[in-house]
């Protein structure tokens, strides 16, 4: 499947009647997708130029149509101006379009007055009630899904935002795609979208700071029209300690991603140290979460270190979802499950937390009556084969999204009797090496994340140790190649 881009110059009558045109092959083909891009007239030039550079065309007039292969990504196919696009609807469908020049004038100055508008409610003074939330890395799969919860009022209860969506300026096209989507919602729950490279405009003034990891950055097109589509993840590190320390090294400096993932998290909290409100609260959610955390919490010293985490939930889903399913229950029936250590890969499951509500046992109750899951699954060599279990199970974007969604939620809110899972840097607990961001169960009250246990497990020290010493010599060889 493809879908047409449209971009011109908002005051332009021909970028109008394309849009006219657009919308009629719109209207009679269920499948003819179409992204439009209004640029104002004075930032027309510029962001022309940007872009037939950035794709290797040549074109000099407004309107500019391509076209984006929606399930393959990669670069777009150039299709022409106004003329190209008549023709193409003429000749495939038989459409033309069916407005007058007074009509196409008229549309170009309503676009025009649109876009002012826009750009003057962005820039508009906010109120204290007003949130300023930036999300890293934009483009990818999992911030389009969260901005969906963003702009509904799920994640911040209602209260009206101002997002801003921070990538690197190859992904400009997708970012504003994604923007114009946004709007195009009329949310009254967003008051602007503003879409930038820079990390100390992302950041300025920014109470809450999703960081999504960069090494899970693949930009590419979405089936709804602007977001980006499902990414590859990118090659995780070694789970196992390996003998010595350079050995360590050596395996890590294979994976360019991390380092890579850790130039972007040091640039993020430099930029955060110097700009935002000291309060803001910082998410973090990637490939390498642990040591994201770790880093943001090292660098941005003048930030309060119990704001900044790390989401472990999509493990825990994924952990809920396979105990469900081994119970032929649905997932919501499962409570907690505590994730120790690593937010990625192999961490140490604590089940002993974990209540399992509506099994049809010998014991029964109402809806509300739940049992230990020791005492519905009698198989302890599964149950301990869980952790493995994980990292066989595909990934859910849309369901990462909604964990970390609501993670925010009840950071923001406070749910004391709400229990989840965290990265925390301020760990304490014995068996876990200082400065290392550790995975834990957590709950919030009065703003700040709580364990809930004062001690490991005796079964998963162990465990835990090993996963504490691991985590220790990941992020030593990560500042060691920094230095280099």
């Amino acid at each position: 499947m493809a879908r047409f881009v449209i971009a011109g110059k908002a005051n332009c009558p021909f970028y109008a009647r394309a849009e006219a045109l657009a919308d009629r092959l719109s209207a009679v083909l269920p499948n003819f997708k179409v992204c439009k891009i209004p640029v104002a007239a004075p930032e027309w030039n510029e962001w022309l130029q940007d872009t037939c550079t950035r794709n290797g065309w040549k074109h000099s007039t407004s309107p500019l149509v391509w076209r984006e292969l929606v399930d393959r990504g990669g670069k777009g196919l150039y299709m022409g101006g106004l003329d190209e696009f008549v023709e193409y609807g003429r000749h495939y469908y038989s459409i033309e379009p069916a407005t007058t020049p007074a009509m196409e004038a008229q549309i170009a100055a309503e676009n025009n007055q649109t876009l002012q508008q826009m750009c003057t409610e962005g820039q508009q003074t906010v109120s204290e009630d007003h949130l300023v939330v930036c999300v890293t890395c934009g483009s990818t799969s999992l911030s389009y899904h969260l901005f969906g919860h963003i702009a509904s009022g799920k994640t911040f209860n209602h209260r009206p935002v101002e997002l801003r969506l921070l990538d690197e300026e190859e992904a400009r096209p997708q970012l504003e795609g994604v923007a114009m989507e946004l709007m195009d919602m009329a949310s009254p729950h967003l008051v602007g979208v503003v879409c930038t490279s820079s990390p100390e405009e992302a950041f300025a003034n920014a109470s809450v700071v999703f960081v999504l990891g960069p090494a899970d950055h693949t930009p590419s097109t979405s089936p709804s029209g602007g977001g980006p589509a499902d990414h590859t993840p990118s090659t995780s590190i070694h789970n196992e300690i390996p003998p010595n320390g350079e050995k360590f090294g050596d395996k890590l400096g294979t994976s360019p991603h991390l380092l890579a993932a850790a130039h972007s998290y040091i640039k993020y909290a430099q930029a955060m140290d110097r700009v935002s409100r000291k309060d803001v609260k910082v998410l973090v959610c990637g490939e390498h979460t642990n040591v994201a955390v770790a880093l943001i919490a090292r660098t941005a010293t003048s930030l309060d270190q119990r704001n900044i985490i790390g989401a472990s939930t999509l493990l825990e889903q994924k952990a809920r979802s396979i105990v469900a399913s081994k119970l032929n229950l649905n997932a919501n029936c499962v409570g907690h499950i505590a994730i120790l250590g690593k937010a990625r890969g192999q961490p140490a499951v604590d089940l002993s937390p974990c209540q399992v509500c509506q099994y049809p046992g010998a014991i029964t109750g109402p809806p509300s009556f739940s049992l230990p899951v020791d005492q519905c699954i009698l198989e302890p060599l599964w149950m301990q084969s869980l952790s493995s279990l994980l990292t066989t199970t595909p990934a859910a974007v849309m369901c990462e999204a909604a964990g970390i969604s609501k993670l925010m939620n009840v950071w923001m809110e406070g749910a004391p009797d709400w229990k989840s899972v965290v990265v925390s840097p301020a760990c304490t607990l014995s068996g876990v090496p200082e400065g290392v961001a550790f995975s834990l169960s957590a709950t919030c009250s009065s703003g700040y994340w709580t364990p809930t246990i004062t001690a490991f497990p005796p079964h998963l020290l162990p465990n835990v140790q090993q996963q504490g010493i691991t985590l220790q010599q990941e992020l030593q060889v990560v500042m060691d190649m920094m230095l280099k």
